[in-house]
This record gives C-alpha cells, structure tokens and sequence, in this order.
C-alpha cells in the first residue's frame, strides 16, 4: 500500500513560510510513482513535479484535476479550448483560473516549477475534459436522461443541444474516422493511466539503466509478451533484425574500428526513429510524454537528453559497470581535466606577458639613462629600435 510520509516521516509543526509551497524539499524520485510512495504537505496536498512535460506522480495529479473539473465545470463548454476562449474574449482568465486555483488547493509543488507545471496543467485539463465528456455524451441516453452528478442540469440540456448540431456530428466522425486509422492505432499504447516518465524510472529502479526507446516502445505496445497488432509487431521485428545485424557486423571489426557505445546507441535509437515514421507534431511513437527528450543535432540526426533530464532529478541514472555510464563519465573526467589546463596555460602566458613587459620597461628606462650619461639624446641608440618593435602587441 502506499505511504504518505513527511519529510521525516514526522507531522511538521512550524507554519510553512509561503502556504502555497511545498513545506519541505525532495526530489523527483521520491516522487515518481505512487505505489511505492506518496508525498503530502501539512495541508494534505500532494507533493508533484512534472518530468518531459508531464505530471510526476501522473495518477495523483490526472485524480486531482478530475476532481477540479467536477468542481468547477459550470457552462457547456465542449473543451478545454473554450474556456481559454472565454478568458480571452473577457480580457482576462478567470475561467482557467478558478480550475488552476482549485488544483493549487489539491497539489503543491516547488517555486520554481510554477512554469512546467502551468503547461502540463493545461495539457492534464484539455485530455482528462476531452475524455470525461466524451464518456457522458455517449452514456447520455436517448432522451438525454443520464446526465452525470458533476454536470449541471441547465448546462447539460445546453451541452446536449451543441452535441446535436451538424457541425458537432461532423467533427465526431472525423475524429473517429482518425481513431480507426492504423496510425492512430499504433498512438494509442496499452500502459494503461502509467505515462512513459513513470514506466522510465520504473525501468531504471528495476534495471540500472534508462530504457532504450525499443524497450519503452515493447512496454506500452506489447501486452502478455505479444504485439497489440500487426503494426507493432513490424515494427519490433524490423528493429530487432536490424540491432542483430548492426551487432553481428561490428563484432567482425577490429576493436580499433568499432563504434564505441555512445555512437552506436544513437544509430540504433535514430533508426528506430526513422522506422517508426520520425517525429510527428512533437510525438515520437513509442516514447509517448518522453517525445520531447528527443532533440536534433546540428547535423540533423536525433540526439538523447534523457540522462541529462534524469540527472536532474536527484541521482545518477547509470550503473557504475554499464559501459556507457563508464564511458561517458570517462568522457566528463577528461573534459575537466582539459579545462583545467587550458586555464592554466593562459594562466601561465598572462604571468610571462607581464614580466616581458616590465622587461621591457627596464630595458628602456637603461638605455635611455646611457644616452643621457653620453649627452647625446639626438641619436637613438641602434639597439632601441632593434628590441622596441618586437613588443608594439604588448601596449609598451
């Protein structure tokens, strides 16, 4: 069962500072997945984050907003889209700000993340309204009898009445028609209410590891170790052919030769990539919320940011004997080292720049004495113009 534990699993006595911050820090991971732990304030709110910009826990937060929706759901509005609507036209957000500060009521986060989580709220609020009206149109009866408790009796004859117009219809077989498309098919994965950051740090608890996108693809679009359909299993074989090959000939290469496993990792994820038809409106399939994590390089090819995300979330995301972890703190290790020197190098030619020019100066301040000592000042000394030139570049 899971735990609701305070920092130090102790009721905090001291008011917080702000009341509308968490009263105590954490990290992402201890965070992540509810059914191992749950973090509350003194007031009862849950503790949350997002990660790739979803909710983190996800089931709290979607149970949260689903509550705040029943709250606050008072004119028939057919999506989250109409009420950011409504607050435009009126010249401020109201709308969207009576569901945002009931949420605050339910959830606390970290100062900081107010940014991150106002996104991910909008996003949550857009997909979890979508969905709770779409069940209450199509269980809504003939006659419209079976309006649900958290929606009004005025606003649910009104919400109907949109529902009837031609227009409406049309946008609904739309969508269906889309629904029913392979590539959607393929979209929709069968992790149930685990979002692909929660199944990530699941994976990296379990294995030591971070998942690879083929991995996290067979976990969301396999289910009892089968393909959900015919789409997924293509996809699976092509990979899995392709890694076998990919491997096979770089066994038959010098060690020299071989890519190391940095490089290779990324042909493998850029191929799977490509094989599941690239980047689409920011979704790649099979990578789910985790999409964004996936950016491109200069050159064009998909590069992984995922450790880097992972890191920021409190600790190390690799075993100390994976090969990659090795190698890229390897990689860390000796780009500290360069910079090092490197600041040690211009360290030392700044020392030998000053002491060249109050060489210089010296030199100088001498032979203008000898000149003098010789009363003759209308003749420079030959050895002047010889060594005054080599040092115009240091401002002498």
């Amino acid at each position: 069962m899971p735990q609701t534990q305070q920092p130090d699993g102790q009721p905090q006595l001291d008011p917080p500072a702000d009341p509308n911050l968490p009263d105590f820090d954490y990290t992402l991971r201890d965070i992540f997945d509810p059914n191992v732990k749950i973090l509350v304030d003194r007031h009862a709110r849950y503790v949350i984050s997002t990660f790739s910009g979803a909710f983190m826990p996800n089931r709290l937060a979607t149970e949260s907003i689903t509550a705040v929706i029943e709250a606050r759901y008072q004119k028939p509005w057919l999506s989250w889209g109409d009420i950011i609507s409504e607050g435009k036209k009126m010249d401020n957000n109201k709308p969207r700000d009576e569901f945002w500060n009931t949420f605050k009521e339910k959830c606390t986060w970290k100062k900081d993340e107010d940014g991150e989580i106002s996104k991910a709220f909008d996003t949550a609020c857009s997909t979890r309204l979508s969905s709770m009206l779409s069940v209450a149109r199509k269980n809504r009866g003939p006659e419209d009898e079976n309006r649900p408790k958290w929606i009004g009796v005025g606003t649910w004859l009104e919400l109907c009445k949109k529902w009837n117009t031609p227009k409406y219809q049309k946008k609904c077989a739309k969508n269906a028609a889309n629904r029913k498309s392979e590539r959607a098919a393929t979209n929709t994965h069968s992790g149930g209410s685990v979002n692909a950051g929660t199944s990530t740090f699941r994976y990296e608890a379990q294995h030591g590891r971070l998942p690879t996108l083929l991995e996290t693809f067979d976990y969301f679009h396999f289910k009892d170790g089968l393909p959900r359909d015919d789409i997924s299993k293509s996809i699976h074989k092509t990979m899995t052919e392709f890694t076998e090959a990919f491997q096979s000939q770089q066994d038959s290469l010098p060690p020299s030769d071989r890519y190391d496993s940095i490089t290779a990792s990324g042909i493998i994820m850029n191929k799977f990539i490509e094989t599941v038809g690239g980047k689409n409106k920011g979704r790649i399939v099979g990578a789910g919320s985790n999409s964004k994590l996936y950016q491109k390089d200069s050159s064009g090819k998909f590069i992984d940011t995922c450790l880097n995300s992972f890191e920021r979330t409190g600790r190390s995301t690799r075993r100390h004997d994976d090969p990659i972890y090795t190698e890229v703190e390897q990689l860390r290790a000796e780009n500290a080292l360069l910079k090092a020197q490197q600041e040690e190098l211009v360290k030392s030619q700044q020392e030998m720049k000053s002491q060249v020019v109050e060489l210089v100066q010296l030199q100088r301040t001498m032979l203008e004495q000898q000149r003098r000592s010789r009363g003759d000042t209308s003749q420079p000394d030959p050895y002047d113009h010889a060594i005054t030139p080599q040092y115009d570049d240091l401002g002498v």
